[in-house]
């Protein structure tokens, strides 16, 4: 039942993904994009759901239990198997003194011999072997669950960021027109110096963290 479960909950984190928008490659010493932002189509973009895919696929420590699970897989197969019969050669007065010196005086006994499995020995053996192997299988899909959790988390995270970014650079153009605007007016004279100042006090706090401005 637990096995049941978990495989229904990764399958719904890949199926009904959220509609995050596509996190969007950047500068790693800058963070500004790769190119121009008047040109968003060429950017290299990452969706959620190629996100936990990927993850799923290469994470190193998921790779290991596909390992475990064939080395209970094999377990399982030779739990199934019944006892291999048993051949034994014996012989005896062989190379023998006296009267029974030579090979013709040889006595050769072949035994077969089967194991017979009593106590239903071998459906215990069984059922041991698959619960085993079912424990490993319900470890791998709780640990792709940790996986997409995190995954999701983080692409949140970057996803609100870059929001976050695209806003504080729009409010700064806007803010750095209203400036030119002013200044344009106070040079005429239709403007008071304040408004200049003012503006540029604005535009001081939109070059600012958000950290900083808080």
């Amino acid at each position: 039942m637990s096995s049941f479960l978990t495989r229904g909950l990764a399958a719904c984190l890949l199926l009904t993904v959220p509609a995050l928008p596509e996190v969007h490659a950047q500068d790693p010493s800058t963070g500004a994009s790769p190119v121009s932002p008047a040109n968003p189509g060429t950017l290299p973009s990452l969706t959620l759901r190629e996100a936990l895919e990927s993850a799923l696929k290469g994470n190193p420590g998921l790779a290991n239990f596909s390992f475990r699970l064939s080395a209970r897989d094999a377990r399982l197969r030779r739990a199934e198997l019944r006892p291999a019969p048993a051949l034994t050669l014996t012989a005896e007065n062989v190379l023998g003194t006296g009267a029974l010196r030579g090979l013709g005086s040889a006595e050769v006994t072949l035994a077969l011999s089967q194991v017979v499995e009593l106590g239903d020995k071998r459906n215990r053996r069984i059922t041991v072997a698959a619960y085993e192997r079912e424990d490993v299988s319900v470890e791998q899909q709780a640990a792709q669950l940790d996986v997409l959790a995190e995954v999701t988390r983080r692409f949140i995270h970057v996803a609100s960021d870059q929001a976050q970014l695209a806003l504080t650079r729009s409010a700064t153009a806007l803010v750095q027109t209203t400036v030119e605007g002013v200044t344009r007016r106070v040079q005429a004279g239709k403007s008071p110096e304040v408004e200049l100042i003012r503006a540029r006090a604005a535009l001081t706090r939109a070059h600012r963290p958000a950290a900083c401005r808080a």
